[in-house]
């Protein structure tokens, strides 16, 4: 879902990393057995790490994090999609079998 933009400052990438994460975490609409919704989680977990990592001065440190940062949220996202269209597809085979039978 990523399309590079030629962000070369780190604060503009880590800003848009996580604008792209909070964005990510809308679709996991879910529950955790704790009752609080899996986006959520994903939020706060995304926040918390951003938080510890603000004041990171090391260029290679930072640029490091930013990447691993972006091939996660990429996994997850391909992941997500992955599961989705597996869904879809049984859904959809479910269906044409209940209108065929009738």
């Amino acid at each position: 879902m990523y399309c590079s933009s030629g962000l070369t400052n780190p604060r503009k990438e880590a800003l848009s990393l996580y604008r792209e994460i909070l964005r990510t975490a809308k679709a996991f609409t879910w529950k955790h057995p704790s009752g609080v919704s899996w986006g959520q989680i994903l939020k706060d977990s995304a926040r918390k790490e951003f938080e510890q990592a603000r004041f990171e001065k090391d260029p290679e440190t930072v640029a490091r994090m930013l990447l691993t940062g972006r091939h996660s949220l990429e996994i997850i996202q391909e992941k997500f999609l992955d599961k989705r269209c597996t869904l879809d597809a049984a859904l959809n085979e479910e269906f044409s079998k209940r209108t065929d039978s009738r």
